[in-house]
């Protein structure tokens, strides 16, 4: 056999009971050379003694579905009404998507509307807010039903009012970390039943969910690392899928440059290696009443104390220009915003800076930076795809 990879997904419509039917159409990316499988299960040693001091044959435990996928990040060939070809991994992340209105508005009265405020037309919520906005157009995403142009939007924290002067129209997608307890609605849903085909060998997971890491680095693409975690299911002998035109192939991959990347009002220079980790505290989640044979149900999270992190190293600056260490030794925070190309906005609007050091690269004095990201509802950090 040789080292080629594929990875199939389905997204499970009850958490942890494990998808069947996969086709090619399940191939959504192609893996990266740095992808690999990591099948493995806890032995059961029971610490029983004989006359010697020889051993014996142990049990096997829980066997685990863990793995490492890589893939270039690229846009949807219609961003605005469609996500990402890789979108059903970002949501294993715990990342949840919701699609983007953008609609005509009149002058806008005591505002701006203030993001992630919620909107409303005759008292009834129709809307979240996203991007504070002070000026035509408005764009949101929907709680419930629509809004009609002529149709009057109150902010509901903001008290701001504007009158829509057209219908709304699709505008991209908006992901953002979410917490859920997988019950409900499918947008609740984020474990899939994944297929990591080998030469002619595959190993299936259930119940997995995984930890992104967005990798930028100047003049190339983003490449998305995501450490997947989830229950066993099956494994066997199957031939890799021919696929002619991969999903993700359609788009060329926008690259980092031009990254516009500014904190707190200030842009730092001579960014090179710029990451963006979203951590989710990983465990499989067990159930002696479960009828697997693990007694495992799905892999769970617990993001409590491990919020999403940023790590750069720029130019040192005098304090002049820019505190670094002052910034760090406030406890402030402050907003960032950075690009990736035309297609990915990210937006940051709660940052502490609680690392910041002395670094070199090459003759040149840097400061490694890393940033905490916070927030109230969720709300850390918003990527927007369009």
């Amino acid at each position: 056999m040789r080292d080629l990879n594929q990875l199939a997904a389905k997204k499970e419509t009850t958490p942890g009971t494990a998808m069947t039917g996969f086709t090619s159409a399940d191939v959504y990316v192609r893996l990266r050379d740095e992808s690999a499988p990591d099948i493995s299960a806890d032995p059961i040693e029971t610490g029983e003694m004989q006359a010697s001091s020889s051993s014996r044959p142990v049990g096997m435990g829980i066997r685990n579905f863990k793995a490492t996928a890589s893939w270039v990040l690229r846009p949807s060939a219609t961003p605005l009404t469609a996500a990402p070809p890789s979108d059903i991994f970002l949501e294993m992340g715990l990342l949840k998507r919701n699609q983007i209105k953008s609609i005509a508005i009149g002058a806008v009265t005591g505002g701006p509307f203030k993001n992630l405020e919620i909107i409303r037309v005759a008292g009834v919520d129709r809307g979240i807010v996203f991007r504070d906005t002070a000026a035509t157009p408005l764009k949101y995403y929907v709680i419930a039903g629509a809004i009609a142009s002529a149709e009057v939007i109150t902010g509901a924290t903001s008290g701001a009012t504007a009158t829509a002067s057209a219908g709304p129209t699709d505008a991209g997608q908006l992901y953002m970390l979410t917490d859920s307890d997988f019950i409900g609605a499918g947008d609740s849903k984020h474990h899939c039943t994944l297929e990591w085909m080998r030469g002619g060998y595959f190993w299936q997971g259930r119940g997995v969910i995984g930890e992104l890491t967005w990798q930028f680095r100047n003049g190339l693409p983003c490449y998305l690392k995501q450490d997947l975690v989830g229950a066993w299911s099956s494994e066997g002998d199957k031939a890799m899928y021919s696929i002619s035109t991969y999903p993700d192939e359609a788009q060329a991959a926008p690259r980092f440059v031009n990254a516009q990347f500014v904190m707190d009002g200030f842009s730092p220079t001579d960014i090179v290696d710029f990451n963006l980790n979203l951590p989710l505290g990983i465990e499989l989640r067990e159930d002696a009443n479960d009828a697997s044979p693990e007694g495992v149900r799905f892999a769970d999270y617990d993001r409590r104390n491990s919020p999403p992190v940023i790590t750069f190293e720029p130019a040192m600056v005098s304090k002049a220009t820019y505190d670094f260490f002052g910034k760090y030794k406030a406890e402030s925070t402050f907003a960032a915003t950075w690009k990736l190309g035309t297609k990915f906005t990210f937006y940051a609007d709660e940052c502490q800076l609680v690392g910041a050091g002395a670094g070199a690269r090459r003759s040149l004095a840097t400061t490694p930076i890393q940033l905490r990201l916070c927030g109230k509802t969720n709300n850390e950090i918003q990527i927007y795809a369009a």
